[in-house]
């Protein structure tokens, strides 16, 4: 469109435009590279996994950043086709990392039974590497101090394990303490919090007074993700009963939807809008926020769904309509950009805008309708956006674009004086 008006795309705006959208077929193609060269027989892929810059990897991925957690949440969710799954099962794919990391402590443990004859593992003991009677992807894990963590409650069995290791014969003296211990740190997080949504990172301090000894230092996230993992329907019905009477959030998801949306009917009756500035957080100490949302960062959230608008669920589109969500502030304030720029090239003589620049609030120089209007955030936004503008834009843009090309030019044509110069002296 561009070349249409006879405007140069600057490389930077190029290069802002263009977006790399990884395939599950990309992640195959890379997977099997992976599977040739491990000297293990399963497939492990980081989160995100970066594509080295090597001849053994396709040529137009080098580089790349595959979304490995996404492939592995579709799988989850039964939206990888049959045919792919097989061709990665082929490979030995690792689809769930906690399961695999857990089967082969399994695998470890067996093995040092049937050589030691005992699950009483040396705290420092690590799987000897080069050593045949072991698996190869065991070799130089810290068996040791995974038994360790797990007695200690540092390190969960995964559910899908734990009849397998109690078969084994592993037992630890504190089970059914553990569960105790767990409640009842949830019922003083909960007492302290006043909700029982535990981030997954929160451990429970060790020099803070309002617990008691023998809670600290247990990681009450990753307990209740544990819970939350397995399941409601299968867990034992009296522990069921017990976390159902604290009430327990057992969809993670569905309780963060209805705090990010208690934060943003109450920003919209505080500010009458859902223009959020990027950086915003819900204060601690403000009243006019339900208690829940508060050190929420509703900015980088409205920021994010804004860039994710395509993948919400319908029924969280539409409500976020219903409150009047803005999706595209830049089109929004499209007529106030017009009328500051303006402003500003008649006030300074040029489109030089910083990105941290706002129209000044009650300065006169400035029509009111854009004071307070964060203007070189929105400037930012019109040229990272250049290929979607819109007809009526792009003499805007070429505004922008004509005085990017100037300073470039003056900053070429310094350097070569300065070097002029130089030369001249020397």
């Amino acid at each position: 469109m561009m070349r249409r008006y006879g405007l140069r795309m600057p490389p930077v705006l190029s290069s802002c435009c263009h977006r790399f959208l990884s395939s599950n077929e990309d992640i195959l193609s890379v997977a099997r590279v992976v599977h040739a060269k491990s000297p293990t027989s399963f497939t492990v892929l980081p989160s995100t996994y970066v594509v080295p810059d090597h001849d053994d990897f396709p040529l137009h991925l080098r580089g790349k950043s595959l979304a490995i957690s996404e492939l592995r949440r579709q799988y989850k969710n039964h939206k990888v086709p049959s045919s792919l799954v097989e061709q990665f099962d082929a490979l030995s794919f690792v689809w769930d990392v906690n399961f695999h990391k857990s089967a082969l402590r399994l695998h470890a443990l067996t093995v040092y039974k049937e050589l030691h004859g005992d699950l009483n593992v040396p705290r420092h003991f690590k799987v000897p590497a080069g050593d045949s009677r072991w698996l190869v992807d065991t070799w130089g894990l810290s068996l040791g101090a995974a038994v360790h963590n797990m007695r200690t409650g540092h390190l969960l069995l995964h559910p899908g394990h734990e009849a397998s290791f109690l078969a084994l014969g592993f037992t630890w003296d504190v089970k059914n303490s553990q569960w105790d211990d767990h409640l009842e740190a949830l019922h003083q997080y909960i007492r302290l919090h006043e909700h029982s949504h535990v981030p997954l990172r929160f451990v429970v301090p060790v020099d803070d007074p309002e617990w008691p000894v023998h809670m600290r230092g247990i990681p009450l996230g990753r307990v209740a993700a544990s819970w939350r993992q397995l399941g409601e329907n299968a867990m034992p019905a009296d522990r069921r009963a017990a976390l159902n009477a604290l009430d327990f959030v057992w969809n993670a998801w569905d309780h963060q939807w209805t705090r990010n949306m208690d934060a943003l009917m109450a920003y919209v009756k505080q500010h009458g809008d859902l223009l959020v500035p990027k950086r915003f957080v819900v204060p601690d100490d403000d009243p006019s926020y339900p208690e829940h949302t508060r050190g929420l960062a509703l900015g980088s959230l409205v920021h994010s769904t804004r860039n994710r608008m395509d993948d919400l669920p319908r029924a969280h589109h539409d409500a976020l309509d219903h409150i009047g969500m803005v999706w595209d502030p830049l089109d929004y304030h499209w007529d106030h950009v017009v009328l500051a720029l303006r402003t500003h090239e008649r006030l300074h003589g040029h489109l030089r805008i910083a990105t941290k620049f706002k129209v000044p609030c009650g300065d006169p120089h400035w029509p009111k309708d854009t004071w307070g209007l964060h203007l070189g955030s929105l400037v930012t936004q019109i040229r990272h956006r250049a290929v979607a503008m819109a007809i009526d834009q792009v003499d805007l843009l070429a505004m922008i674009v004509r005085q990017d090309e100037q300073d470039e030019l003056e900053n070429d044509t310094n350097s070569s004086l300065h070097a002029e110069t130089t030369t001249s002296s020397s």
